[in-house]
């Protein structure tokens, strides 16, 4: 199967998830928290085994990682991970900035990537070597160059750790830019990145499906994405810069585990 028929099968999938993300927006009764404190809805639940059901009826075989559910083991060389609501809190308490995230890996080499914000019915997506797309409108990354006029956001995991980190990054960046958000959901807050509303995304505690689609769509946007010392990001990294190539030093420079 070629990769333009896997990017529709993915679109498709998460738009079908979207509907169930619009049944429910504004009528959640109760939710739960998991281990890590954070999050679990009904939604995340039901959209996740649409999706998945969705893509093993497509993609027999392919092997399947996902929040909710874990790995779910067709011994490929593809393997697809997913997210079924991202910004979980945004939507208990009514806030429409969440998405769906999906994305494909071969071997260990991230091929295309979807992710869908199901209120506004913006799809940002992209394949390896193609470009990406908001809405079949190619995107890219703003020009900003200057920390100072720099519009960024920041997300980070419930542990302690992530949280203590968080703080200092936000602690130097305020002193520099006072255009910092937190906004909570790190895949749509990537494809911001990759469609030039937002300059840059830091976040620590990084798990796969929260990034790997939006890793991808940054940089078919012609954005770079590293760790915080500059390394190449990948499927075990715990912290993450998205932006582009005139302010990735500045952020290691001012951000980085080194300094």
């Amino acid at each position: 199967m070629d990769l333009d028929s896997l990017l529709r099968i993915a679109i498709a999938a998460a738009k079908q998830a979207g509907e169930i993300h619009r049944k429910w927006f504004g009528k959640l009764k109760s939710f739960e928290f998991k281990e890590d404190h954070s999050l679990i809805t009904e939604v995340d639940i039901s959209s996740e085994e649409c999706i998945k059901n969705y893509l093993r009826g497509e993609t027999p075989g392919f092997s399947i990682l996902a929040e909710e559910s874990g790995s779910l083991h067709g011994g490929s060389e593809y393997l697809w991970v997913i997210d079924p609501l991202d910004g979980t809190t945004n939507y208990t308490h009514m806030i429409p900035f969440f998405s769906i995230s999906i994305a494909l890996y071969k071997h260990s080499e991230v091929i295309l990537g979807v992710v869908y914000n199901p209120l506004t019915d913006e799809t940002f997506y992209a394949k390896l070597n193609g470009g990406a797309y908001l809405n079949d409108k190619e995107i890219s990354v703003a020009k900003t160059n200057s920390l100072k006029e720099s519009f960024i956001s920041f997300c980070h995991a419930p542990e302690e750790e992530s949280v203590r980190k968080i703080s200092v990054a936000f602690s130097k960046l305020k002193r520099i830019t006072s255009r910092v958000r937190q906004v909570g959901a790190a895949s749509l807050e990537l494809s911001y990145v990759a469609a030039g509303r937002f300059d840059a995304f830091i976040m620590f505690g990084v798990k796969p499906w929260d990034v790997s689609a939006g890793v991808l769509i940054v940089k078919e946007a012609g954005g770079v994405v590293s760790d915080l010392n500059g390394e190449a990001f990948n499927f075990s990294s715990k912290d993450i810069i998205a932006t582009n190539s005139f302010l990735h030093s500045s952020l290691i420079s001012l951000l980085g585990d080194r300094n």
